[in-house]
């Protein structure tokens, strides 16, 4: 493609005004900034157990199924927990059986688990702290109780 001088000229000409136009209207957008508010607005403590309560009820319904690895221990008690998250997932927890059966530990075990939702792990942990087993020969004993918790 040969191009004379006079053609030459015109394009860096196009060019060149291109590139100042954008420059312009870049600068232009970059000075015009809008003022942004921020409004607070909170509920009186009763409406928010209303509307809390009113969340739970309609999760509590939700299905999650439990299961647990301790040898020769049998469940007295191994309450459900109360569906109140919005995800799933799968949430291992480590836990420590006296002599009398009752949990006396509970901690997550992150490599075990399917998620690491705070929400989830934080229910399964305070359910499984309630739970009860029956007595057995050793002061303690370590196994681990999985919560399958469906998601919404």
């Amino acid at each position: 493609m040969n191009l004379n001088r006079q053609q030459l000229s015109l394009l860096i000409t196009v060019f060149s005004l291109s590139i100042v136009v954008l420059l312009l209207y870049n600068i232009h957008l970059g000075g015009k900034q809008e003022e942004e508010y921020v409004i607070e607005m909170s509920l009186a403590d009763e409406d928010i157990e209303e509307h809390k309560e009113t969340f739970t009820n309609n999760l509590k319904y939700k299905r999650s199924s439990i299961s647990y690895s301790l040898v020769d221990r049998n469940a007295y008690s191994l309450p459900p927990p109360i569906y109140t998250c919005i995800e799933g997932g799968k949430v291992v927890i480590n836990i420590k059986v006296g002599r009398d059966g009752y949990v006396t530990e509970a901690t997550f075990n992150e490599t075990s688990s399917g998620t690491n939702n705070y929400c989830l792990i934080d229910n399964a942990i305070t359910y499984a702290l309630k739970a009860r087993f029956n007595t057995g020969s050793k002061a303690s004993q370590i196994g681990t109780i999985t919560y399958l918790f469906q998601p919404k």
